[in-house]
């Protein structure tokens, strides 16, 4: 249970535009319209440094499916903070009481993750990571860390996927770097890693893309799309305001008995009715209505989800280094 909760833990630390910088790959080729209806606040203490030291948002959290109409759902919002100290970066992930459950804070070094009781701030649990997820940060952690939330250095991410005989590839027209991951890092009992691959945006030094296809233990075929979003703020400085994941999944599998049943792809092929019509219908009480219309034949459980994470009263080099103060004392 502990392996499976770190496990959790490490994706949503390690894998936890205006200027649109974003996702070359041809799944999506512009950000959600989220984050233009939900332009992000920033507040920047530039007296102190002129680089990210530390960093805070609140994170809402949205999903969309290709199955099912009425768009983007808010699923969940939590606080965001971030310490940046050399290399050594400490994350602060504050979640809300919920359901009778009360406010936990996970807070992780790389090394060590603590949850933590948000009111008492006492630690509950630690999760020490094993030797080969730590070889795994260490190898890999610069090079695909989602945590980047500015420009990178793409001469160190050059330098450390050569010293590794990562497979790299500099599309000069294109201004995109490419580097492949092996994917026996990625592969599991269950599931078979096929690629990983992460696109960097070397005419403004920023991450674009992570995307890795993996073979599931039924056979279907996962690829998810991982795009930071960043926004360009005084100066010219350039600051990450959310991210976006499109999990598309193809299966080989077929429910049977299924066949039969009528369906839509989209709403654009559900017949239109008149409103004399639909007057009728509601009159004789047979208009219900369905927010969350399923779509998509029901026989074929292949679908597109979109994850789309938008931060908000982003604080920059603003917060005590106190609410670190746990996992920095480990």
């Amino acid at each position: 249970m502990k392996r499976k909760l770190y496990k959790l833990l490490l994706l949503a630390v390690i894998t936890v535009i205006f200027i649109c910088m974003s996702c070359k790959n041809d799944v999506q080729n512009s950000i959600p319209q989220l984050f233009v209806d939900n332009p992000a606040t920033v507040t920047w203490d530039s007296s102190k440094t002129d680089s990210i030291d530390t960093f805070v948002a609140t994170v809402s959290v949205y999903e969309d499916s290709n199955r099912r109409t009425g768009g983007a759902k808010l699923r969940e919002q939590y606080k965001m903070s971030v310490k940046t100290v050399a290399d050594n970066q400490y994350v602060r992930l504050d979640f809300p009481a919920k359901d009778q459950i009360t406010a936990k804070s996970v807070l992780t070094n790389g090394k060590d993750t603590i949850i933590v009781d948000t009111e008492t701030n006492k630690i509950e649990q630690k999760i020490t990571a094993s030797e080969s997820d730590l070889k795994l940060i260490n190898d890999f952690g610069y090079i695909m860390s989602q945590h980047n939330l500015t420009k990178i250095d793409l001469s160190r991410i050059k330098t450390e996927a050569a010293k590794l005989a990562l497979d790299m590839n500099e599309e000069k027209t294109e201004k995109v770097l490419s580097i492949s991951l092996p994917s026996k890092y990625f592969s599991t009992d269950k599931e078979k890693r096929i690629s990983t691959k992460v696109y960097y945006d070397t005419a403004n030094e920023l991450m674009e893309t992570v995307e890795t296809v993996t073979e599931m233990e039924d056979g279907s075929i996962v690829t998810v799309t991982n795009c930071p979003v960043y926004e360009e703020v005084e100066d010219g400085f350039i600051i990450k305001i959310g991210q976006y994941s499109i999990i598309d999944t193809k299966s080989n599998v077929r429910y049977e008995g299924l066949e039969e049943i009528e369906y839509f792809d989209s709403l654009d092929d559900i017949p239109k009715l008149s409103k004399e019509e639909y007057d009728q219908l509601v009159e004789a009480g047979n208009a219900v209505t369905i927010e969350n219309f399923p779509l998509g034949d029901p026989a074929d459980p292949s679908s597109t989800e979109t994850i789309i994470e938008l931060y908000d009263n982003i604080e920059i080099n603003v917060i005590d280094d106190s609410i670190f103060k746990l996992i920095m004392e480990i």
